[in-house]
């Protein structure tokens, strides 16, 4: 394998990367010099990472692979549970296809303790037209 010049020459499969025990000591040296450098990319620079799926997110947990983050489209972040999406954020909004469970007051737009506006409409908030549910403490 020649020398790498980016990570994703890189293979995940150990035995797969140089360099190989018959390579020169300079060519050595470049191959850990450009691992190296990969080292530091990892640590310094922005996380590319794949979309993932709902079945196999992008980032997930050591023996839980189906539970993590992923992206289902672009600018669309999710979060899935065993397999299943449990939240979509978009720019503009935030869905849970799921039941919705608050264990604690509402906050919203008004800066009040416990004062806030859930919508259920299929045009925006107006401030008490039909079809919105005002909660106050």
């Amino acid at each position: 394998m020649p020398v790498p010049t980016v990570i994703t020459d890189l293979s995940p499969t150990i035995a797969s990367n140089s360099p190989s025990g018959s390579d020169a000591r300079t060519v050595a040296d470049d191959h850990f010099r450009a691992l190296a450098g990969f080292v530091a990319q990892l640590r310094d620079g922005p996380k590319d990472l794949t979309a993932g799926s709902v079945s196999a997110p992008s980032v997930a947990f050591t023996g839980d692979l189906n539970t993590g983050i992923y992206s289902t489209a672009a600018d669309q972040v999710a979060v899935t549970s065993g397999g299943t999406q449990s939240l979509l954020l978009t720019a503009t909004a935030a869905s849970v296809p799921g039941t919705l469970t608050a264990g604690g007051l509402l906050f919203g737009r008004g800066g009040g303790i416990g004062m806030g506006r859930l919508t259920i409409s299929t045009s925006a908030a107006s401030g008490g037209a039909d079809g919105d549910i005002h909660f106050q403490y």
